[in-house]
């Protein structure tokens, strides 16, 4: 599954259950900054050069008072929240359409995704209100 990841990746966003070597390994081998929250009780590795961003991200979480204030702002100044809108549009999309698809051919299934996006976007440009700015 790893091989199929487009190389345009630049970051990669997951909650705390993703603060492992693996994954920053696997991240460091692809050239992709990963946005993961370090862990409450998180400890450096500097010998390993894959650990740096995770190091990085505890030393200025530390850096912004090591609370969860500090927590939170370093989320709002990483761009965290990106990874709960891409959660939230997972969820339309399997509450419309369920989590299975109906082809088998992975060519097939590219396109039955790609018209289901279709269609969510169709439906996202009906119900947005029409509105236009106003200047005074």
């Amino acid at each position: 599954m790893e091989e199929h990841l487009p190389g345009s990746v630049k970051r990669g966003y997951g909650d705390g259950a993703y603060d492992k070597e693996g994954c920053d390994q696997a991240f460091h081998s692809r050239g992709i900054e990963p946005i993961i929250p370090p862990q409450k009780n998180g400890v450096l590795h500097e010998n390993e050069v894959w650990m740096k961003p995770r190091d990085n991200a505890i030393k200025e979480i530390t850096g912004l008072g090591d609370d969860e204030d500090a927590r939170k702002l370093w989320k709002r100044l990483k761009g965290y929240h990106l990874r709960s809108l891409a959660e939230t549009a997972m969820f339309r999309f399997k509450r419309l359409f369920g989590s299975n698809l109906r082809c088998r051919k992975l060519c097939y299934q590219k396109a039955e995704v790609y018209a289901k996006c279709l269609v969510i976007n169709r439906m996202n440009e009906l119900g947005m209100p029409k509105g236009r700015w106003v200047y005074s």
